[in-house]
């Protein structure tokens, strides 16, 4: 992804260059896509840092970088990512049968907590499958606007000067030999925060039900361990970040009106 929604492509670039970074800016407008219903602000944005980190920043071109080399190494890294992402999907669908297995387990236990309980579990997980459906729908949206963007360059490529062509295809070779993932299916760029976002997002509903950023805190270190999560400070610091604010404990508030 750009990496930032306007930046200052140098005028001196050829127009077809700059006609397809344009619109890979309108493509990745995360602004006007990335949300679910009834979420605060703070899940939309924190939606859009996952989202970078899946399809990370490239860097703004140096000043001697040419327009067609830096839009190959742009396209080459998405091309990267998308081969990854079907390699990920299949051994997702591998492992299907294993992770069903293991939620039905999880599913009987709950069940075994009583009704109420059970009752509340199903509504959590209801609520969370739509969520990330809601997810993934927006960001496979996103990656097929770009690979109609991708397919459309090749046209454009070809009617270029040579140089121009020479300078395009010297630079996705260089991107598709990037390495993205590790050994063990992780994403390089990805940090500990990427799992603390993940955990908070996944479970918003229930980070707005909480009273204050130490119960956050517990919670995190409960679902991630005290390595990934951090200190308390840490915490403190990512709810200022994205203005995460905590019910203030006490009897609620009533309405105008009503009997005390």
């Amino acid at each position: 992804m750009t990496e930032t929604k306007e930046p200052d492509w140098p005028v001196s670039w050829p127009e077809w260059v700059l006609v397809t970074l344009r619109e890979f800016e309108a493509a990745e407008n995360l602004q006007t896509v990335w949300s679910f219903d009834n979420a605060p602000k703070w899940v939309e944005r924190m939606q859009v840092e996952l989202a970078l980190v899946i399809c990370p920043k490239i860097t703004k071109p140096s000043a001697q970088e040419s327009g067609p080399r830096f839009l190959a190494r742009m396209i080459g890294h998405q091309e990267r990512l998308a081969s990854r992402f079907e390699l990920i999907a299949k051994m997702m669908d591998e492992a299907s049968p294993h992770l069903e297995k293991l939620w039905k387990m999880l599913d009987q236990a709950m069940l075994r907590q009583g009704k109420s309980a059970y009752a509340k579990w199903q509504e959590w997980n209801r609520q969370l499958e739509a969520d990330v459906d809601r997810f993934c729908e927006q960001f496979l949206a996103v990656c097929e606007r770009k690979t109609a963007i991708i397919d459309s360059v090749y046209d454009r490529v070809s009617g270029a000067s040579l140089d121009e062509q020479a300078e395009y295809h010297s630079g996705l070779g260089e991107s598709l030999g990037m390495e993205l993932i590790d050994e063990n299916g992780a994403l390089l760029h990805a940090t500990s925060t990427t799992s603390v976002y993940f955990c908070m997002m996944a479970y918003w509903r229930g980070v707005q039900k909480m009273r204050s950023v130490s119960a956050l805190h517990i919670w995190l270190c409960r679902c991630l361990g005290r390595g990934i999560t951090g200190d308390l400070d840490r915490v403190k610091k990512i709810c200022q970040r994205y203005g995460i604010h905590f019910r203030r404990p006490g009897r609620p508030r009533k309405e105008k009106g009503q009997r005390r």
